[in-house]
């Protein structure tokens, strides 16, 4: 495996809490996930600001990690596991993402390292 690279990122929650406060949840989470799928009002309760926070200093982290647009970088949700990094690009499938994401009072910070296989 080669290092393709290291990224990371820091997100300040209460950012994000204006932002739901201005455009509504699923608009904010839809945006800083770039993920199309409307969220059901079952599910819009999931996420707290901070964890959504977090998943936007995970798609920030992953495009510094591997220097692609962050129109490139989507998030699928898993349950109950952290959010599996997608890159919508060709010369990225041989890509082994490693990340981390946390979160504390009112930041969030994400770190992705990239490696080719």
């Amino acid at each position: 495996m080669k290092l393709l690279g290291v990224g990371c990122d820091i997100v300040r929650v209460s950012r994000v809490e204006r932002l739901c406060a201005l455009y509504g949840y699923a608009k904010v989470y839809r945006k800083l996930c770039n993920n199309v799928k409307m969220i059901s009002p079952n599910e819009q309760k999931q996420l707290s600001p901070q964890s959504l926070a977090g998943r936007w200093a995970l798609r920030e982290a992953a495009c510094k990690a591997m220097n692609v647009p962050l129109l490139s970088v989507r998030l699928c949700e898993l349950k109950n596991i952290k959010p599996e990094i997608v890159i919508d690009r060709v010369d990225m499938q041989n890509v082994l993402i490693e990340s981390s994401i946390s979160h504390d009072g009112d930041y969030a910070m994400a770190v992705v390292v990239a490696y080719s296989i």
